[in-house]
C-alpha cells in the first residue's frame, strides 16, 4: 500500500510538471517559445543541381502606360503624340525612346518602308501568313539605287519579294528622297492589298462608281492632282463599297477635303498612318 501512494504520487508529479511547461507557469500564461527550425544539409547532387540550374528570368511585357518608358521632348499635345508613343514602346523606331522624335521632319521613302516593316511584323507577330519577310543577304536587288550595302535593303528588297509594288519605277526606288502624301497611301494600299494587284484605275474624274453595293467616293477637291501610278490605289474597296485608301487620308488627317497629293509627309503623319494596318493596332498590342 505505501508502494502504490508512492508511485500515485510520482505520477501526480510528472503530470503537473507536463501541464506547467516544466517551469512553473500555465499554459495558458506561458508566451509560445517556437523551436528554430534547422535546415538540414544539402546532399552533394542537390547542391550542383541548384549551381548548374539557370537564373529564371521574367519574361518582359509591354507597358500599359507607354508615357512611363517614352521621354521624347517635342510631341508634348500634337495631334500624333499617342501614336508615336506606342509605336515607340513597341519598337517600331528602334531603340530610341528619349530626346527628339522631330514629329514636323520629312521622312525619307527607305525611313517609311522601315517603320511599315518593322510596325507590320510586330502586329502580326502571332500571324506568320501575314508578315513580311526580310529580304535574306543572298537576294537579288530589284532597285538600281538600293544596293546589298543599303541597311534598308532587308525591308525593300523583303517588301518586294513578297509582291508589294512600292518603287517610284521598276528599277529605281529612290531611298533618300522624302515621302509624299501620295506615296505613303499607295505603298500603305499595297500593303492592305495583301500583295494582290492594286486595282486597274481610270483618270479621277471616273473615280465615283458603284461597287459591292455601295458607292466610292473619291471627293477631294484636289484629286485630279495624284500621279498617275498611284490611281489604283485609291480603288482598292475596303469590301463595303468605300475607297480605303480615303479612310486611311481622314484617319491621319481630319476630315479634310484637300488632300495636297504630292505635299512631303511628316514624321508624326507617318506615325499616325501606321498606327492602325490591316484592322491591327498599337494600342490595342498595349492593352488599350
Amino acid at each position: 500500500m505505501h508502494l502504490r501512494t508512492s508511485a500515485l504520487l510520482v505520477l501526480a508529479a510528472v503530470g503537473l510538471a507536463a501541464c506547467s511547461g516544466g517551469n512553473g507557469q500555465s499554459q495558458a500564461t506561458a508566451s509560445p517559445q517556437p523551436s528554430p527550425t534547422v535546415a538540414a544539409p544539402a546532399s552533394p547532387a542537390a547542391t550542383t543541381a541548384a549551381a548548374a540550374a539557370p537564373a529564371t528570368i521574367a519574361t518582359p511585357t509591354p507597358t500599359l502606360n507607354p508615357t512611363a518608358a517614352i521621354h521624347y521632348t517635342d510631341i508634348a499635345g500634337i495631334f500624333a503624340e499617342n501614336a508615336i508613343k506606342q509605336e515607340a514602346q513597341l519598337g517600331v523606331f528602334g531603340n530610341a525612346t528619349s530626346g527628339k522624335f522631330n514629329p514636323y521632319g520629312n521622312v525619307p521613302r527607305a525611313e517609311y518602308v522601315r517603320w511599315l516593316v518593322v510596325a507590320n511584323n510586330i502586329y502580326f507577330k502571332t500571324q506568320p501568313d501575314k508578315q513580311i519577310r526580310l529580304a535574306e543577304a543572298n537576294s537579288d536587288s530589284s532597285f538600281v539605287d538600293v544596293p546589298k550595302s543599303n541597311p534598308d535593303f532587308k525591308y525593300i528588297q523583303g517588301m518586294v519579294n513578297s509582291g508589294f509594288v512600292i518603287g517610284i519605277d521598276k528599277k529605281h526606288f529612290a531611298p533618300d528622297r522624302p515621302l509624299t502624301r501620295e506615296e505613303m497611301i499607295a505603298i500603305l494600299m499595297s500593303r492592305d492589298a495583301n500583295s494582290s494587284p492594286l486595282p486597274n484605275a481610270g483618270p479621277p474624274s471616273t473615280w465615283n462608281y458603284s461597287s459591292g453595293g455601295g458607292t466610292i467616293a473619291v471627293d477631294f477637291s484636289d484629286r485630279d492632282k495624284v500621279s498617275k501610278p498611284y490611281w489604283g490605289a485609291f480603288q482598292l474597296n475596303n469590301g463595303w463599297g468605300n475607297s480605303l485608301a480615303v479612310q486611311e487620308i481622314k484617319r491621319v488627317y481630319g476630315n479634310t477635303k484637300i488632300f495636297y497629293p504630292q505635299k512631303t509627309v511628316t514624321r508624326a503623319d507617318t506615325a499616325v498612318a501606321l498606327q492602325v494596318i490591316d484592322q491591327k493596332s498599337a494600342a490595342s498590342l498595349l492593352g488599350m
